[in-house]
């Protein structure tokens, strides 16, 4: 889950955002780039990077093979 922070975002405010997220087990990024450009954006970037290698990681090593695979990650997807 992305966390824009903006100027006006207290602390409290996204420390209460970062511990739901946490008490679910959601990975969250905090970006903000509003502030400081791209370098704000990359601890995001470098996650979906992670993410996207090991979803195609599962997809190229995966034991269903690739169609199998790929319809189960797209089940749910609005253009599926």
């Amino acid at each position: 889950m992305a966390i824009n922070k903006f100027d006006t975002d207290t602390d409290a405010e996204i420390e209460l955002l970062s511990n739901e997220l946490r008490e679910q087990n959601i990975e969250k990024s905090l970006v903000e780039s509003h502030e400081k450009g791209s370098e704000g954006a990359i601890d995001l970037a470098e996650k979906i990077l992670r993410i996207a290698d090991e979803k195609e990681n599962m997809l190229c090593h995966g034991t269903q093979g690739f169609t199998a695979e790929s319809d189960q990650l797209c089940k749910g997807c609005p253009a599926a």
